[in-house]
């Protein structure tokens, strides 16, 4: 991701603004608290103050099925206040971490079952598209890691009784559950190193098998002989250079490695992301919490 600047912050804000204004515009239009609600490109700072007046007042209003709520949106934009009011005292890489955090939980509140997100800024559409592309290649693995959690909270709801809510849930088991998470890492990180040694041994025995055709006379063939040559050769590297950043990991599982974004549920706020995806099981919430009187 490249360097983020405050005028990227600017347009999250103002995504989240459009967002508000998306699900909330017919309830605005309707008791007349604004006369046209559509969403805008960009705000003007007066605009902007408006509209975070009008969701704190309408803070409990819930959205997408009551997955989220606008106190939701709020508390993003109260984390996105707080870096620009102070993004002079952070270092670049810490202004990145930061705006990559806020981005992922705005998309871990608004993405739909079907894996996509509604933007309304082009440029940050296109870096949300980027994000969610990479979670399509692992989506195997956040469900294998889905159904730990979701079987976590039905046993501990069964041997200890109902949760409140789905917060106090994920607060409770989170410990246990994180000592669960980790094994099954560790698991996959072990099969993906085998998996990726025995691609190595097939592609060198391919490039062997390469080498050792007839040599011809054709200058096209060698040059396709080359770009074919290279071609194993970078495979091999690149599964080289991945095994190696995997290996460091098994051998100091307790240190931060950037590969394992790679690896669902292993973030700072992992417990928001878990209690986000346990809003969209009614079914599993109807089984583990308790009903409100």
């Amino acid at each position: 991701m490249k360097n983020c600047t405050l005028l990227d912050f600017e347009q999250l804000q103002d995504e989240i603004l459009n967002c508000f204004l998306d699900h909330a515009g017919r309830f605005l239009r309707e008791h007349k608290i604004i006369s046209d609600p559509d969403p805008k490109t960009e705000f003007e700072a007066s605009e902007r103050e408006f509209l975070v007046e009008l969701m704190v007042e309408h803070s409990q209003m819930q959205f997408f099925g009551e997955t989220y709520s606008v106190q939701d949106l709020l508390n993003l934009l109260g984390q996105i206040n707080t870096v620009i009011e102070g993004i002079r005292d952070y270092r670049q890489q810490q202004i990145n971490e930061k705006y990559s955090e806020i981005l992922n939980k705005y998309i871990e509140l608004v993405v739909d079952e079907g894996g996509r997100v509604y933007t309304y800024n082009p440029s940050l559409k296109r870096r949300i598209n980027g994000i969610l592309n990479i979670r399509k290649r692992y989506a195997p693995l956040l469900h294998k890691k889905l159904e730990i959690f979701y079987s976590e909270l039905t046993g501990y709801a069964q041997k200890n009784g109902r949760f409140k809510n789905a917060s106090q849930a994920v607060q409770l088991i989170l410990p246990t559950l994180q000592i669960k998470f980790r094994e099954f890492d560790l698991q996959w990180v072990q099969s993906r190193l085998e998996t990726n040694k025995q691609k190595i041994l097939d592609l060198t025995e391919a490039r062997k098998n390469n080498e050792n055709k007839d040599t011809c006379e054709d200058d096209d063939f060698g040059v396709s002989f080359k770009i074919q040559d290279r071609t194993y050769l970078n495979q091999i590297r690149e599964l080289q250079n991945e095994n190696k950043k995997w290996e460091q990991f098994l051998q100091h599982p307790e240190r931060y490695f950037p590969q394992q974004k790679q690896l669902p549920f292993n973030t700072a706020y992992c417990d928001e992301v878990l209690v986000n995806h346990l809003r969209r099981r009614p079914d599993l919430l109807k089984e583990i919490i308790q009903v409100q009187l």
